[in-house]
């Protein structure tokens, strides 16, 4: 699968699974998981949380915890910045123990 920032293999996000994104533009990209609206007081981002620089063409993971996620529910927002315009860009992924034929919802923001 494929949008105009990134490419990935994977059309569902899965606790416990590692999947991988391909970077097509140099940016900054930062990964923020949800488990619910507004999140609780006090939380605290995972370790697979964080913000970094990529490169084009520069592969990362992308990993739902599964301790983090034990309801099997919850959502990962991958926000993309571009280094040539500045432009930000949100993908939003669901996060649920779910069979890998069906489909996987990502919107961009």
């Amino acid at each position: 699968m494929s949008n105009e920032h990134f490419e990935f293999d994977f059309t569902t996000l899965s606790p416990g699974v590692e999947h991988q994104m391909r970077s097509k533009q140099p940016g900054t990209t930062q990964i923020k998981c949800f488990l619910r609206k507004p999140p609780p007081p006090g939380f605290k981002p995972c370790a697979n949380c964080g913000s970094f620089y990529v490169a084009a063409g520069d592969t990362f993971p992308i990993y739902a915890d599964p301790k983090l996620f034990r309801s099997g529910q919850g959502e990962m927002h991958v926000e993309f910045t571009s280094k040539h315009t500045g432009e930000t860009y949100t993908y939003v992924f669901d996060v649920a123990n779910r069979n890998d034929s069906e489909p996987q919802s990502m919107a961009s923001a």
